[in-house]
């Protein structure tokens, strides 16, 4: 089975989650025209998971219906609680550090950080979420053929970094850029923390599709007591910068994240027929490509961009990187074929007799 099966896709639900996007936001705006206050959030919050909920039963053909005994969702509740559990613990680890922030430096810190995570987050939680919900259903499913398994788990795995790499470089490199265009020049303060936390655009590419793995062969307890481990290093990283301010915070979640990826992905893979290796060589080209690049836009930046304004600057350093990334990541490393296929995949257009070699 392809991961894109149906009307289970990524595009589907990348526009389930557009659309529910869309409305939320319009609708926080609109009560806060009507003088809702911070109220409005709460309006966006609850607003979005309501919309793509109804998009997402729509789309499946199916809603919930009342609840009947000896229905077998035992099974279902335990793995759901375990994944509940698990999500909580990082939830909590990981906004850790803004409740430090907020409680020992001010509103004025927390704000600035709060900025800088949440536009650095944007690439985690559009990519990474997004494939996740479609890879988790299809690695289930060829849970019990290790071979295709690994397939298609490398081959999600190697697209995902693909698409993420150039954005974490980007971010680290073009930080004042970024919040120039994006957030305006009174947020350039924020520049240099969105900088030491573009790497979490990395760390979460590498160890997010592993939650896929471990997911979808049933080991929702290893994840658990991998969350469990690495919870504690993130918050005693915090703590330990948070006399160095909003940039130790950042640095510190940063190299944190970074810290715990290689024994993350060891732990993750073992028994699963995937090896250590095997994910070593998925990230190689994606990273080796990336550099490259970064290197390529930076000298096109001093070169050409400081005359500029940050706007066409940009334009012009991120073009630049583009073009370099997919000229090695597609010619030089002798992918073609491999991103052909991968691309042909994500537009449905794949052969029918290749199609099982298509994970996303």
């Amino acid at each position: 089975m392809p991961f894109f099966s149906g009307r289970c896709d990524l595009p589907t639900l990348s526009l389930i989650n557009t659309i529910a996007l869309v409305l939320s936001t319009g609708a926080a705006i609109a009560a806060a025209m009507l003088s809702f206050g911070y109220w409005s959030l709460v309006v966006m919050a609850v607003i979005f998971p309501l919309i793509a909920s109804i998009g997402n039963w729509l789309t499946a053909g199916w809603t919930p219906g009342m609840p009947r005994k000896k229905s077998g969702v035992r099974s279902m509740m335990r793995f759901g609680g375990t994944v509940t559990l698990n999500s909580l613990i990082w939830y909590v680890a990981t906004n850790f550090d803004k409740v430090l922030l907020g409680r020992y430096w001010g509103v004025d810190a927390l704000g600035l950080y709060g900025r800088a995570y949440q536009l650095v987050n944007i690439p985690t939680e559009n990519i990474n979420s997004a494939a996740g919900e479609v890879a988790f259903a299809a690695l289930s499913r060829v849970q019990n053929d290790p071979v295709r398994l690994k397939n298609y788990f490398l081959k999600g795995y190697m697209l995902v970094l693909a698409m993420t790499v150039p954005v974490a470089i980007g971010c680290a490199l073009f930080a004042d850029d970024l919040i120039s265009v994006v957030l305006g020049a009174k947020w350039q303060n924020a520049a240099p923390i969105f900088r030491l936390l573009a790497p979490t655009v990395l760390g979460f590419a590498i160890g997010n599709p592993l939650a896929w793995l471990l997911f979808s062969t049933g080991r929702v307890g290893r994840s658990t007591l991998m969350s469990l481990v690495s919870s504690p290093i993130m918050i005693i990283s915090f703590v330990l910068a948070l006399p160095y301010g909003p940039k130790g915070v950042a640095a510190a979640y940063s190299a944190g994240m970074m810290i715990w990826i290689l024994p993350a992905i060891a732990w993750a893979v073992h028994g699963t027929g995937i090896a250590f290796k095997d994910i070593l060589s998925t990230v190689k080209w994606p990273l080796v490509s990336g550099m490259a690049a970064a290197a390529v836009a930076y000298g096109v930046r001093t070169t050409f961009g400081l005359s500029a304004s940050a706007l066409p600057r940009l334009v012009l350093e991120s073009g630049s990187m583009v073009i370099v990334y997919l000229g090695v990541l597609i010619f030089v490393s002798g992918q073609k074929s491999l991103y052909a296929n991968l691309l042909r995949g994500l537009l449905g257009s794949a052969p029918a007799e290749r199609k099982d070699l298509v994970p996303l």
